[in-house]
């Protein structure tokens, strides 16, 4: 059995998102909230992150935005759903600055290439085009950032460089 099924059997409580009711932790194979939304699989690391930047931003005195799990629908009508969404409201062209950032663990680096017409992308890859390639979000002053589970933890400073 794979580490990630073992993960999901062994009835320890994960991380999940709900858009309704914000952080759950709950089993994993629990994929509808009890307020009955489908919810987002995230990670404590996400969670991490948003605690920190909110600190740090509240302590700048800054007038920002932040939103786990973020929405944004493709072309084709998908729904991705990018980790983080922090605006922060200035006095740029677009009225702030604004990124989306996803945070990989180890699973990231095992995705399987999309191997049909046009192939040779990964999921990771093919969420970043549709996001700022296709939506071309760069030219609403919305930037995309990857940064690891380590970049992260305390030890990693990701907050304070983002």
């Amino acid at each position: 059995m794979s580490q990630r099924k073992a993960r999901d059997t062994d009835g320890k409580n994960v991380a999940w998102y709900c858009q309704v009711c914000g952080r759950r932790e709950q089993p994993a194979q629990a994929r509808i909230c009890r307020c009955g939304q489908k919810m987002q699989r995230c990670s404590r690391y996400e969670w991490f992150l948003i605690d920190e930047l909110q600190h740090l931003l509240t302590l700048k005195e800054r007038d920002f935005r932040l939103h786990p799990q973020y929405p944004l629908l493709d072309h084709r009508g998908f729904v991705w759903h990018f980790d983080i969404y922090v605006w922060v409201n200035g006095t740029s062209r677009y009225g702030g600055y604004g990124e989306l950032i996803e945070i990989n663990g180890p699973d990231h680096a095992r995705q399987p290439r999309y191997r049909g017409p046009g192939g040779g992308y990964t999921r990771d890859e093919d969420k970043y085009w549709a996001a700022i390639v296709h939506r071309r979000l760069y030219r609403q002053g919305i930037e995309f950032r990857t940064l690891t589970n380590a970049e992260c933890a305390r030890r990693g400073d990701a907050v304070y460089y983002t």
